[in-house]
């Protein structure tokens, strides 16, 4: 290998190192979060935090409904009109903000629990705190300020891990009430320090406001993002739905905490390639798409082996190591050996199907990721509503495998045909 190759290699690498990194941290702090509210909260109430949690979640995915991914195709084709589209992009997400903010106002009003109440309140100041992220988090990817995108990254999970650590430190006792001032006081410094970070790439946000034109480039990014909007309520809805089914169909929570901590162990396996694809190649193949697609695809071709053995490796691990983790780490308080077992053959899947399914982020197949992605929806929640009254918890087994594999199915023979044409 030549020098310069060599160089160029080892500056590609050290690129990628450092957005993984930094990305990575973020859901790593977020397990700590949930690790040491699994400890603090008494079991009841860690499986009612849980379940506001699957609601903010989803509530994320709509309040910034698929803008950045249309923002970065609309930038790719019109680089001269950064500012517009900027305007554009704070004009939308406060559209969608406001629709999830309703929600949250009516989560807390119909909650009979008054410390539930408050904890859905809080949250909204959590989704605010997110949209201010992911709006500067656009703009220090398209300028390359990659020393900002990363502390941006980790920014609220670190600000919320912080502020709980703060409130519960000496409390024996540690309840929702606590929990939600911690999420209060951590979203109002994430959005303080947020906006303090975008006003590093201020000159190279000048123009003029034009209402007209934003109006006009704000529809725009809504239309142009809805299907990758779509796409990614039903993937969360289709991921976490059923826990929320189980709690106001059976009601048990100490089986859902149960069944809730091991999906998020499960859920820490993915945090590597979760960071590796949605940070940095999805965002760098929908710009290539714009001019050389066929890179795309010989990138994906390279990596389905090696994703394969990868997987399998991971959940041998993982089942290796869950006993271990439910008697030393949680001191027997949660069942997750039986359940995290149950799970871990949907770690093979879902690797393989987000490797599959990347492609369809880019083009026009993206619309075709979010048909199978709304079938799957239907499976899950059809197996759930049928499986539910009969075997209870189960059905979250069942639906959640079956659900994977039919997505995995979907998007490797889409993948193989369109390769093929």
């Amino acid at each position: 290998m030549k020098k310069k190759d060599l160089a160029t290699y080892f500056a590609r690498y050290k690129h990628l190192s450092f957005i993984s990194l930094a990305s990575g941290i973020n859901p790593l702090l977020m397990f700590l979060v949930t690790y040491i509210l699994a400890i603090k909260l008494k079991k009841d109430s860690y499986a009612i935090f849980s379940s506001a949690w699957i609601v903010i979640t989803i509530l994320k995915s709509v309040s910034f409904f698929g803008l950045r991914e249309s923002f970065l195709r609309a930038y790719a084709k019109n680089k001269n009109k950064f500012f517009e589209l900027f305007l554009a992009l704070i004009s939308s997400s406060i559209f969608y903000y406001f629709i999830c903010l309703v929600f949250l106002l009516v989560f807390s009003i119909y909650m009979s629990n008054a410390a539930e109440s408050e904890l859905y309140k809080s949250f909204s100041f959590f989704l605010l705190s997110y949209v201010f992220i992911e709006i500067s988090n656009v703009i220090f990817m398209i300028k390359n300020k990659l020393n900002l995108l990363s502390i941006n990254h980790f920014l609220q999970s670190f600000c919320l891990l912080s502020f709980l650590l703060y409130i519960s430190f000496g409390k024996n006792d540690f309840l929702l009430t606590d929990l939600s001032k911690a999420i209060f006081y951590s979203s109002t410094a994430t959005i303080a320090i947020s906006f303090l970070l975008l006003t590093n790439v201020r000159q190279h946000i000048k123009g003029e406001i034009v209402l007209k034109n934003n109006l006009i480039n704000s529809k725009k990014l809504i239309k142009y993002g809805f299907f990758f909007g779509l796409g990614l309520i039903f993937q969360q809805f289709y991921n976490l739905s059923d826990q929320l089914l189980y709690r106001y169909f059976e009601g048990d929570l100490l089986i859902l905490a149960d069944y809730s901590l091991s999906y998020s162990l499960i859920s820490v396996t993915f945090i590597l390639p979760a960071v590796l694809y949605q940070k940095y190649l999805i965002p760098k193949m929908i710009i290539n798409s714009e001019s050389n697609q066929d890179q795309n695809w010989a990138l994906l071709k390279k990596i389905i082996k090696p994703t394969l053995l990868i997987s399998l490796i991971i959940t041998i691990i993982f089942i290796l190591s869950i006993n271990f983790i439910e008697i030393y780490v949680f001191n027997n308080k949660y069942n997750l050996t039986f359940y995290s077992i149950l799970l871990s053959p949907n770690i093979i899947i879902l690797y393989l199907a987000l490797c599959y399914g990347s492609i369809l982020y880019t083009k026009h197949y993206y619309r075709q990721k979010v048909k199978y992605m709304g079938i799957t929806v239907l499976i899950n929640l059809i197996l759930n509503l049928f499986f539910l009254p009969l075997i209870g918890i189960y059905s979250l087994l069942i639906s959640t495998l079956f659900s994977n594999i039919y997505l995995l199915i979907s998007y490797r023979k889409y993948f193989y045909e369109e390769l093929q044409r």
